[in-house]
């Protein structure tokens, strides 16, 4: 099975390659390549996005592959809490997705932090409750367009709806542990795919 990671820079922590160590180990089983498309929105990725990837990246996305979109979280953080529709953002996101994979998966959105960031490059705009509102608006719109057989959700354990200082390092991305928790459950997620013939 040949594996595609799309995402943000919440992918880029999910692969490890922000850590001195790729997470690669925990791929052993799956071929595995990662695509970081910058500060990309949900709301406005399209298959056009991809075409910007050098020649060598976009060659290596096909439609065969099992592709995992990891988008959204700065929609919620950055815009839909003060405007917009989180539901309107996850049907579009769903549906440009699906025509550059006929069976994409997808993980949820890290979900907001209790922690305020001091840095710049990750601003929260809107009231936290209301972050972590469309946060499970987003999230509920795009589990029931995609199937719970094709949704990888957070690890479990965040009581109040969002991370805390034990979960980030820097107000948005998660730690390098939870990171490695999650990517053991998306592991685990595709081998259930194997087995299953999926």
């Amino acid at each position: 099975m040949r594996v595609s990671i799309v995402g943000d820079s919440h992918t880029s922590f999910l692969c490890g390659s922000n850590y001195q160590t790729r997470h690669e180990l925990h791929f052993k089983s799956f071929a595995y390549d990662f695509y970081f498309l910058g500060p990309q929105l949900a709301y406005s990725f399209s298959n056009l996005v991809l075409e910007k990837l050098d020649t060598d990246s976009q060659n290596r996305i096909r439609s065969s592959d099992v592709n995992i979109y990891y988008l959204g979280e700065i929609d919620i953080r950055c815009h839909l809490a003060i405007q917009g529709n989180p539901e309107v953002c996850a049907e579009r996101y769903f549906k440009s997705a699906s025509k550059v994979s006929p069976k994409p998966l997808f993980i949820e959105p890290v979900r907001q932090s209790v922690v305020v960031s001091n840095d710049p490059n990750f601003p929260q705009r809107g009231l936290l409750a209301e972050r972590i509102d469309v946060h499970n608006r987003f999230t509920q719109k795009l589990l029931q367009l995609a199937g719970g057989e094709n949704f990888i959700s957070q690890i479990a354990g965040y009581p109040t709806g969002a991370i805390t200082s034990e979960d980030t390092e820097d107000g948005c991305h998660l730690s390098e542990i939870r990171n490695k928790e999650l990517l053991s459950k998306v592991v685990g997620f595709l081998g259930q795919m194997e087995t299953s013939g999926r």
